[in-house]
């Protein structure tokens, strides 16, 4: 018989994503702690759709992985969650991350316009204004 443990940032990563105007999440931590585990009981107990990627498969991630991660949660609907584990990796990811939160920010403002929903949602790092931490602690 197996024991799940559910990763005590989950809740509080839950709780600030069903927030009205949800910022960009970050799960930081060490080596080790249950990042990406907790990301996927996240994933797991979410009722809305939810698309995941890992930049750690890629042999050269670039910009261009990172819209179309992007674009594929959108396709989902405007409630979609989007986690991107280990996007550190991907060259000037910020930058792209960026542009991406703000073009879906300009599009919600336009008269019918999608809603900006949940659409991202990293796992490490994002722009400083438009993300939260949550800190990942082994247990």
């Amino acid at each position: 018989m197996s024991v799940h443990y559910r990763r005590r940032f989950v809740t509080e990563l839950t709780d600030r994503l069903n927030e009205a105007a949800p910022l960009i999440q970050v799960v930081v931590g060490p080596r080790q702690v249950g990042k990406t585990t907790g990301i996927q009981q996240l994933i797991d107990q979410q009722t809305a759709p939810a698309h995941y990627a890992s930049a750690d498969d890629l042999l050269a991630g670039d910009a261009q992985w990172l819209r179309e991660q992007w674009q594929h949660a959108r396709l989902l609907g405007p409630n979609a969650l989007l986690a991107i584990d280990e996007v550190q990796k991907i060259p000037n990811w910020p930058e792209t991350v960026k542009a991406l939160w703000d073009a879906e920010a300009r599009r919600a403002a336009r008269p019918g316009g999608a809603p900006p929903g949940r659409a991202a949602r990293l796992k490490r790092g994002a722009d400083p204004g438009r993300r939260d931490r949550v800190p990942c602690r082994a247990l």
